[in-house]
């Protein structure tokens, strides 16, 4: 089994995001220009998450890894990962083949993270 927790801003609007929040998210609703039915946005998650599992089963990860980078904007960026602690800086060079962000430090180590909340800082 696995436990898959993500944040999708559906209907909400600029202001109820508050002013932390408001210059990194917005709503589908705010792209859209429109309320969105949160059971077609759950239907089309869901749906892809089984795409998504069938292609892993299948295919294998590789496959899923070279869409990923395909689409990762971070890669070649300075970012910085928190995981509820200190933050880790460096460049975002790569995925591995375990889905970890290969991040290289200032001091040139790599270091593999598996979870935490990214930031771009630089380009």
């Amino acid at each position: 089994f696995i436990i898959v927790g993500i944040g999708v801003n559906i209907n909400s609007d600029g202001n109820s995001l508050g002013p932390a929040l408001r210059h990194r998210a917005i709503s589908i609703r705010e792209v859209v220009g429109g309320e969105v039915s949160r059971h077609e946005v759950r239907a089309a998650v869901l749906s892809s998450f089984d795409r998504w599992y069938r292609t892993l089963v299948n295919d294998g990860f590789g496959e899923i890894r070279a869409h990923w980078l395909r689409r990762a904007a971070m890669i070649g960026k300075e970012v910085t990962v928190r995981d509820g602690g200190a933050g880790l800086s460096g460049i975002a060079e790569d995925i591995d083949m375990t889905g970890a962000l290969v991040l290289c430090d200032r001091t040139s180590s790599r270091r593999h993270v598996i979870a935490g909340d990214i930031v771009i800082t630089g380009e």
